[in-house]
């Protein structure tokens, strides 16, 4: 028995050698851009894999071991859909320390307005426009907004995380006195948000904890429902 010992340990190191053969797969990506694939397949590749880009061809050449290969070209055919639509809604609200006039309700900021009031002590809310558009991944978006506001964003999908979506970025401008016939931009917002499908994001234009007033920014996206 002792003489067989040795041959049944070389016998299962063949085996596991066999297992782990490195194997190279060149893999066609249709539907979406090859450089943001590489990140998907970066983060499961071995100490010893490797990716390479070939931008013309819209390839990725992956090199690993045979299982990896397999599991980073099932990620990367399960990404690499066609592109759906997003709805994507924002909301401006004008917060203050001042109280909502007699008889005029201010605006519910549901999950908002009681830690707006704890942050910077406001108590008063002026719904300035509620806007919802369709965008594409990768589409720019102008959206004309009521008191002189614009809302611009350019869409982007994360490839590492498909339930989370970035809007880069996300500029939100005022065009005040144009009652006098010249306006004058103020940008309000300008920075690259990233959102959770179906979560809410928002943003306050203050700059301390002690602004009397402030424009609030309230962002959510989710995928178009399909017709």
């Amino acid at each position: 028995m002792r003489k067989l010992l040795p041959f049944l340990l070389l016998l299962a190191a063949v085996t596991a050698t066999s297992g782990d053969q490195t194997e190279v797969r060149v893999i066609q990506l249709r539907h979406k851009p090859a450089r943001d694939g590489v990140s998907i397949a970066e983060g499961m590749l071995t100490e010893n894999g490797s990716v390479m880009l070939q931008p013309r061809l819209n390839t990725l050449t992956v090199r690993d071991t045979a299982a990896v290969v397999h599991r980073i070209a099932e990620a990367l055919a399960s990404w690499d859909v066609a592109a759906r639509p997003y709805r994507v809604r924002v909301r401006l609200v004008l917060a203050s320390t001042e109280a909502a006039p007699a008889g005029q309700p201010a605006p519910r900021l549901v999950g908002l307005g009681s830690e707006l009031a704890r942050m910077f002590r406001w108590g008063g809310f002026e719904d300035i426009d509620t806007v919802e558009v369709e965008a594409q991944e990768g589409t720019a978006v102008d959206i004309k907004a009521a008191q002189g506001y614009t809302v611009r964003f350019s869409l982007r999908a994360v490839p590492a995380d498909p339930q989370r979506v970035q809007l880069a970025p996300l500029e939100v401008t005022r065009l005040a006195g144009q009652e006098h016939g010249v306006g004058l931009k103020q940008r309000m917002l300008n920075l690259t948000v990233s959102l959770q499908l179906g979560q809410t994001w928002f943003g306050v234009t203050a700059k301390s904890e002690e602004a009397k007033r402030a424009l609030v920014v309230i962002v959510a996206a989710d995928r178009e429902s399909a017709r």
